[in-house]
C-alpha cells in the first residue's frame, strides 16, 4: 500500500511540474506576442511615414552664374499623419555652361549648414571646423562622407532640385 501511494505522489508531482512548464510556455508566448505587437505599433510610423522627396523650384537658369555657388533654400511640406510641417534645406547650386550641380549644405558629422568659402573655392562647417572641396568631398576635419550630391534638372528654363539624394526615388 505504501508503494502505491509512493506512485500517486510521484505522479501528481511529476503532473504539477508539466502543468507549471507548460503554463510559464503560454505565458512566455503571450508575452512575447504583446511585445512583438507593441513594437511594430511602436515602431510602424518611423518606417512608414518616411517623406517623400520632391522636386522643388529654385530659380531661373539665368539666376545661377557660370562657374559660381549659388545657395538655395529649398522650402517643402512634410505629411506625419494628419499634420502637416513646413521644411527648409540649404543646398548650392553650380553652374558649368549647360550643366548644373547640387550638393546639400548639411554637413555630414553633425548636420550642420557649411558655408562656402569663395577665397579657398572650398565648403566649411563652422561647427567643428570640417572642410569638403568644391565636389563635395570631404577633405579635412571630422565630417566622415562627402556632402550628399542632390538631383537637379532644367524645365522650360527653370532649374529643379530634387529635395532627396536618392537618384532613383527622383527619377521614379
Amino acid at each position: 500500500m505504501r508503494m502505491r501511494e509512493n506512485l500517486a505522489v510521484e505522479h501528481d508531482e511529476s503532473r504539477r511540474r508539466f502543468c507549471k512548464i507548460g503554463l510559464a510556455g503560454i505565458s512566455v508566448g503571450i508575452g512575447m506576442t504583446m511585445l512583438g505587437a507593441g513594437g511594430v505599433f511602436l515602431g510602424a510610423p518611423a518606417i512608414t511615414n518616411r517623406a517623400k522627396g520632391q522636386w522643388i523650384e529654385v530659380g531661373s537658369i539665368e539666376d545661377f552664374e557660370d562657374g559660381q555657388f549659388t545657395q538655395v533654400v529649398l522650402e517643402f511640406s512634410i505629411q506625419d499623419g494628419w499634420a502637416y510641417s513646413q521644411q527648409r534645406m540649404l543646398a548650392y547650386v553650380s553652374r558649368k555652361g549647360d550643366e548644373l550641380k547640387a550638393l546639400s549644405a548639411t554637413c555630414t558629422h553633425l548636420g550642420c549648414n557649411v558655408r562656402y568659402d569663395e577665397e579657398g573655392n572650398r565648403f566649411i562647417c563652422p561647427c567643428h571646423a570640417g572642410v569638403y572641396d568644391p565636389e563635395g568631398k570631404n577633405i579635412a576635419g571630422p565630417p566622415p562622407k562627402p556632402l550628399s550630391l542632390l538631383p537637379v534638372k532644367i524645365e522650360k528654363n527653370t532649374v529643379l532640385v530634387y529635395n532627396k539624394n536618392n537618384e532613383d526615388e527622383a527619377n521614379a
